[in-house]
């Protein structure tokens, strides 16, 4: 899907996002993967909780709600599901890591 690089959270050049999807013995596995700005580790657990921004500064250079990942959240643990991200740190990418049962 081409318009996932568009996404603010990755370089405009160089931008890069995967998504793989395995299944394993009782679950689905998906995992989404950027290059982007990444997340600091402390911030990882928070960013699925409503309306959290990781930058709340008056001059922060991205737009939104904060309600897409706790969407995301409450879709995939609804259908008996598990969702985390990881990130090694600011300027090194996120995965955000999906489980679904089969």
């Amino acid at each position: 899907m081409s318009y996932l690089t568009q996404s603010i959270f990755c370089p405009k050049k160089g931008g890069n996002i995967s998504i793989t999807l395995d299944k394993e013995e009782r679950s689905y596995s998906i995992v989404v993967k950027d290059n982007g700005t990444g997340i600091q580790k402390d911030k990882l657990d928070k960013i699925f909780v409503r309306f959290y921004q990781v930058d709340t500064s008056n001059t922060r250079e991205h737009k939104g709600t904060g309600l897409g990942l706790s969407i995301c959240k409450g879709i995939v643990e609804g259908h008996g599901g598990k969702i985390w991200a990881e990130s090694k740190g600011m300027g090194q990418g996120t995965e955000i890591h999906i489980l679904l049962p089969v």
